[in-house]
């Protein structure tokens, strides 16, 4: 079994580190103070591991945290208070988990927080689910991903508050649910289609290289009214088979990638 207490002691003082990979070590349990010296950290992976659960405080010491993945774990329910000073966090990946339920007040001091993976859980659109205030401090968020849960009304519909405040929001991610409806974000977000993407990766080639996306496929939902026809829609696929490796370590260049924005 990988002890990662030992290995974080091999990497020397716990102050300088900045970055620390530990995804795909088949890490089944963390303890609360596994990352309480880490004070400096800026990168934190922890994708493609064996987590169930997480300690309420594991990350309370990691206030200059500003990536972390937690992605393709079996995570089921995260504590209300996990990411309480995560306040200089930028971007966070919980995708490919577990999750039905998320608190109402998870995300509360993300205020930072630009991009936000929630694709491939189990995620419905019920209040319990995704709670109306959920994202209500996440007024930088520029992606938010939903793809790939169990969505079966427009949360939109169901939470008329729930984008309301994401007024920077540029790509929102419907694909693999089976929506009746479509959620109205702001009219600022990526108008949808393959010539919009396109022209958005060129303005933005080295931010999104590690993206790959596909055209929407709108067959099973009903016509938009014109009032819609800014909503972006689309199918997303991560590079890499493991979903989303490519991208996540791709983060390692989150400095680098923020300067061309």
């Amino acid at each position: 079994m990988f002890d990662v207490k030992a290995y974080i002691a091999s990497l020397g003082n716990p102050e300088e580190i900045v970055r620390l990979d530990l995804s795909g070590r088949g890490i089944t349990h963390l303890d609360e103070d596994t990352f309480e010296h880490l004070t400096q950290l800026k990168w934190l992976f922890l994708m493609g591991n064996q987590l169930t659960s997480l300690p309420p405080k594991i990350f309370e010491n990691l206030t200059q945290l500003e990536a972390l993945s937690l992605g393709w774990n079996q995570l089921t329910n995260l504590p209300p208070k996990l990411f309480e000073n995560l306040t200089q966090l930028e971007v966070l990946s919980l995708g490919g988990n577990k999750l039905t339920n998320l608190p109402p007040k998870l995300f509360e001091n993300l205020t930072q927080l630009t991009e936000l993976s929630l694709m491939r859980n189990q995620l419905s659109s019920s209040p319990s689910s995704l709670p109306p205030n959920l994202l209500e401090n996440l007024t930088r968020l520029e992606m938010l991903s939903l793809g790939g849960n169990q969505l079966t009304s427009s949360p939109y519909s169901c939470h008329p508050n729930l984008f309301e405040n994401l007024t920077q929001l540029k790509w929102l991610f419907l694909d693999g649910n089976q929506l009746t409806s479509l959620p109205l974000v702001n009219e600022n977000c990526l108008i949808g289609g393959r010539e919009a993407i396109e022209q958005r990766m060129k303005d933005k080639e080295e931010h999104w290289r590690k993206w790959k996306y596909v055209n929407a496929t709108l067959e099973s939902l009903p016509p938009c009214p014109s009032n819609y026809a800014h909503l972006p829609v689309f199918t997303e696929t991560f590079l890499g088979e493991v979903g989303g490796v490519d991208w996540v370590r791709g983060l390692e260049e989150f400095e680098e990638l923020k300067g061309m924005e």
